[in-house]
């Protein structure tokens, strides 16, 4: 799916796939027989075992996970205990993929928080539709633009930052949404006056550094910093 996002003077053109899908999966068999199964579909990222998941994770939230069980450093049940236990990751959907098989281990992995479970191995047609149900279930698929813990909705200009929601007015909204897009360039305050709503059209740009100052307000708790260059405007540094 293709979609085309036009407002405040810029456009944000990106490519969406079915969904985001973090394996951790040590074999490496099962991570090209994962390969050559969904990316065709859905945009894949891997991880050898739990820790490397857990790295991963500060930099890319999927929509939903496929956890091996039995991986070296950290398993499978190490980890989604990890996630459960972590605001920022416990409402993730997690599949559990593993050689325990039987009503036993099944059962097991639900009682872990997992939703599904597939025993391996298994067959590609099995693991498409239950990855394919999941996502729809449970995937957002939402235009999402993020910057170092800091997540946009550009479908009702939400703003979360560390998981948690941040009250923004549309105009700062606008202008963060702008500078995320495009991190290191620097917009003039002029540029920026173009990102807010409502009758601006007598003001000066000047109105601009209190909605930066705002902002960086609101953010403070994050990584994210909105620099000034003297002179020029407002950059995002990445």
């Amino acid at each position: 799916m293709e979609i085309l996002l036009c407002d405040f003077n810029f456009v944000v053109y990106t490519k969406f796939m079915s969904g985001k899908i973090l394996i951790a999966e040590d074999n490496e068999v099962l991570v090209k027989l994962y390969t050559s199964s969904l990316q065709n579909d859905y945009e894949l990222q891997f991880a050898r075992n739990g820790i490397e998941a857990l790295n991963l994770l500060e930099k890319w939230t999927p929509d939903i996970m496929i956890l091996d069980i039995m991986m070296p450093d950290m398993d499978g049940y190490e980890l989604i205990s990890a996630l459960k236990n972590d605001k920022r990751y416990k409402d993730i959907p997690v599949i559990f993929s593993s050689a325990k098989s039987g009503v036993t281990n099944r059962t097991s992995g639900y009682e872990f928080g997992a939703i599904g479970y597939i025993e391996k191995p298994f067959e590609i047609a099995e693991l498409r539709s239950i990855v394919r149900s999941t996502v729809r279930q449970f995937g957002k698929n939402k235009p999402i633009l993020e910057f170092k813990g800091v997540k946009l909705n550009l479908l009702n200009n939400k703003v979360e930052c560390d998981g948690e929601l941040v009250d923004f007015t549309l105009s700062e909204f606008n202008i963060l949404a702008k500078l995320v897009t495009q991190p290191d360039r620097v917009f003039s305050r002029e540029q920026l006056l173009d990102c807010l709503k409502g009758d601006h059209l007598n003001v000066s740009d000047r109105v601009v550094d209190s909605h930066v100052s705002a902002i960086r307000k609101k953010l403070k708790k994050s990584e994210l910093q909105i620099k000034s260059k003297y002179g020029s405007g407002y950059f995002l540094k990445s």
